[in-house]
């Protein structure tokens, strides 16, 4: 058992046979910049099983893996100033901001 505190954010709750629980099976955290992801379960590896039974393969458990890689590996932008140019204009070229 662990406790939860409300910085988290709950992507799956666990469920124990055909009772729901409240308990965060996957959850994420941020902190300082840095995001951490906690999967509180085991046998990750019949999600994969069950989605080659279903469907033949493995994309959508390797997407579900990726996506979550992806979002932990991305550093947001903290600049309140985004300014997206091209690299090289043409001498007369109008610029327009």
């Amino acid at each position: 058992m662990y406790q939860s505190n409300s910085n988290n954010y709950t992507l799956l709750n666990q469920k124990v046979g055909v009772v729901s629980t409240t308990q965060p099976l996957l959850l994420f955290h941020e902190n300082n910049g840095r995001k951490q992801a906690v999967l509180a379960g085991e046998g990750f590896w019949r999600w994969r099983l069950s989605d080659f039974n279903d469907h033949g393969n493995h994309i959508l458990s390797q997407e579900f893996i990726l996506s979550i890689v992806q979002y932990l590996s991305v550093k947001e932008s903290r600049s309140p100033f985004k300014f997206i140019a091209k690299m090289n204009y043409k001498e007369n070229e109008n610029l327009i901001f």
